[in-house]
C-alpha cells in the first residue's frame, strides 16, 4: 500500500489502495506509532474507482527514521491502513 518502503532520502511517498465505489474525495493522514500527525490530505476522486495511486509530497513533513501508518478515509467512514518506515 505504501511505497517505497522503506523510504530512503528525499522523494515522494506514494500510497495505493482500491475504491470500490466513486466518491467525492479520500482523506489521507500520516501519523506516528503514537497517533500524532505529521500530515493530512484531501485527494478528489471524482468519476473514479478501482485501483488508484495518490502521490504525498514530502516537503511539508518532518519525518524522523522509524515507523509510520498511512490511514486512507473513505467518506463512508471506513479506513485503510498502511505502513512504512524511514531510514536515513
Amino acid at each position: 500500500m505504501v511505497y517505497p518502503n522503506p523510504l530512503r532520502g528525499e522523494g515522494p511517498i506514494r500510497v495505493a489502495f482500491a475504491l470500490s465505489e466513486e466518491t467525492e474525495e479520500v482523506r489521507v493522514t500520516v501519523v506516528t506509532v503514537a497517533y500524532r500527525k505529521v500530515h493530512e490530505q484531501a485527494f478528489s476522486t471524482v468519476g473514479r474507482k478501482g485501483n488508484l495511486s495518490l502521490v504525498l509530497d514530502r516537503g511539508d513533513m518532518k519525518l524522523a527514521n522509524g515507523l509510520y501508518y498511512v490511514l486512507v478515509r473513505y467518506p463512508s467512514g471506513h479506513q485503510a491502513v498502511g505502513k512504512f518506515v524511514v531510514l536515513r
